[in-house]
Order: structure tokens, then C-alpha cells, then sequence
């Protein structure tokens, strides 16, 4: 994960977690490793949405394929920064 501050616009660093699953909101924790904001923890929770989410693990076609979900989005406004 990269994150520029404004209205500076120096990148931070850092990993974040949460399970990847069907259920609307889930928790995200995570650490900034450099950057201004090394030293802050981040936690909150996020919303999930893919892209033929339905059809992922389902044989489609008459070759009866199993595709991947290849594309998803994530978005959170209730992050919390200590």
C-alpha cells in the first residue's frame, strides 16, 4: 500500500490485511513501515465488491471452465490512524 498526504505529497508505505470474503464490511489492520507516518497502526473496516464474483469457482461454457475472480475493489472511509 502507498499513501501520498496532502496537501504534502510525500508517500508512506506500509501492509495492510483483511480476509478476502462474500461478507459486505470487513476489518482491515495494517502498520506504515516508512515514510513520515512509520511509526502509526491503522485499523477500520473496509467494503469488498468483485467483479463476477458470482461466477468464480462456477464451470461456465460447454468446457465447463473455472475462471478466477480477477478484478475487485475496496473501499473504506472509517480508518482509524495510533
Amino acid at each position: 500500500m502507498k499513501v501520498a498526504w496532502t496537501p504534502t505529497a510525500k508517500a508512506t508505505s506500509g501492509t495492510f490485511s483483511f480476509p478476502l470474503t462474500r461478507a459486505a464490511v470487513v476489518a482491515l489492520s495494517g502498520g506504515l513501515e516508512s515514510g513520515p507516518y512509520s511509526s502509526l497502526a491503522l485499523s477500520g473496516t473496509v467494503t469488498e465488491s468483485y467483479t463476477n464474483a458470482a461466477k468464480c469457482g462456477v464451470p461456465q461454457g460447454r468446457l465447463a471452465v473455472v475462471k478466477p475472480v480477477t478484478k475487485a475493489s475496496f473501499t473504506g472511509s472509517a480508518v482509524a490512524f495510533n
